[in-house]
């Protein structure tokens, strides 16, 4: 996947503003330390400004206090055995979006997430300017549709059966 296979809503967020040149603060939890620091070695080149970084959530609520960083990066799933629905809302009620960065290959907790409200998928296979490209796109209030969301929806029995329009 590169950067022009996102699909995003609302289309002109992304088109009518050149995302690449604004500041974007930033946080990550993932409890693997190189995740962590190589997250952390690649904010520069991307202008993004990391305000914190934590190998649980309750760790970086507590390092963030009172900040509120646009997107924070969460991985799916963390050695403290929490459940990603409730990171995915913890986070989101401090007003930052949010994007999972995982392996994602647990499509259950990938719809988890997506339910909860993530606003994006980003598969650790992918390169750092995917990922850049879906902060971007996720700190502008996009929400970004690719195959790894695409995937979890169409796997979701409940939602094929809403029949929405």
């Amino acid at each position: 996947m590169n950067p022009s296979e996102f699909s995003s809503q609302p289309a002109d967020a992304a088109q009518s503003t050149d995302l690449s040149a604004e500041l974007v603060t930033v946080a990550i939890v993932d409890d693997h330390d190189a995740i962590r620091l190589g997250f952390k070695g690649a904010c520069e080149g991307y202008n993004f400004e990391l305000k914190a970084s934590a190998s649980t959530v309750s760790e970086l609520l507590e390092a963030l206090a009172s900040t509120v960083p646009q997107v924070i990066v969460l991985d799916l799933s963390l050695a403290d055995g929490s459940a990603v629905e409730d990171n995915v809302q913890r986070v989101l009620a401090t007003g930052a979006q949010v994007l999972i960065y995982s392996i994602a290959d647990k499509r259950s907790l990938v719809r988890a997430a997506i339910k909860a409200g993530a606003a994006a998928i980003v598969p650790k296979s992918q390169s750092m300017d995917e990922l850049a490209h879906a902060i971007r796109l996720v700190a502008a209030g996009v929400y970004v549709n690719n195959t790894q969301t695409t995937a979890a929806i169409d796997s979701d029995v409940e939602f094929k059966e809403a029949k929405l329009s």
